[in-house]
């Protein structure tokens, strides 16, 4: 049974030969972290204004209760799934969806260790979904961990009007990427 990537989720490298200078890696298109949209008050949903992975602005109208009360959003940022319906009744305790805390959309990848240090913040890369690989538009890099680790994550910031969703698949070309080369092994002389 295939499993459902969290946005934002990172995915391992699908292709890169040990000496290649073009790496090609999947991840999941996502927001960079949420936050949840309290209803702040209470009553019966009427109507909902919003959709899963639609950008909103501050203020935005998100749900009309039956006792003429709203829910707005609460700053810019893409939502989240319902966690709602009309005809619901809620507290302002419930949650009605979440919120990105940025204001792009972001694809984290994962990358073999040796390529640490060949890939730096500000780096431009290729990115698509594999539904429209013609629809191919320019991420940069704007996390690279400080460490190296085994499989270590990458994200690349998308613009606003990139043509992806939430959730879906994406494809990253990072291209002249060198390999990291392996540390000499140290020769010792006894010297006397």
């Amino acid at each position: 049974m295939p499993t459902k990537e969290r946005p934002g989720s990172a995915v391992a490298v699908t292709a890169a030969a040990p000496d290649s200078t073009e790496i090609l890696a999947a991840g999941v298109v996502g927001a960079g972290g949420e936050e949840p949209v309290p209803a702040r008050i209470s009553g019966r949903i009427r109507q909902l204004f919003f959709a899963e992975s639609e950008y909103v602005h501050r203020g935005q109208l998100l749900v009309k209760l039956y006792t003429r009360n709203y829910v707005l959003a609460p700053h810019d940022g893409f939502l989240g799934p319902r966690l709602v319906s009309e005809g619901q009744e809620i507290s302002p305790a419930t949650r009605i969806t979440t919120i990105s805390r940025l204001h792009h959309l972001v694809v984290t990848i994962k990358l073999p260790r040796q390529r640490w240090g060949s890939i730096g913040v500000g780096d431009s890369v290729s990115v698509w979904v594999a539904d429209r690989p013609t629809r191919v538009v320019t991420g940069v890099v704007s996390v690279v961990p400080a460490v190296p680790e085994d499989n270590f994550p990458v994200e690349i910031a998308l613009t606003l009007r990139a043509p992806f969703r939430i959730g879906e698949q994406a494809l990253v070309r990072l291209q002249n990427i060198p390999p990291t080369p392996a540390p000499a092994p140290s020769l010792t002389t006894d010297a006397k």
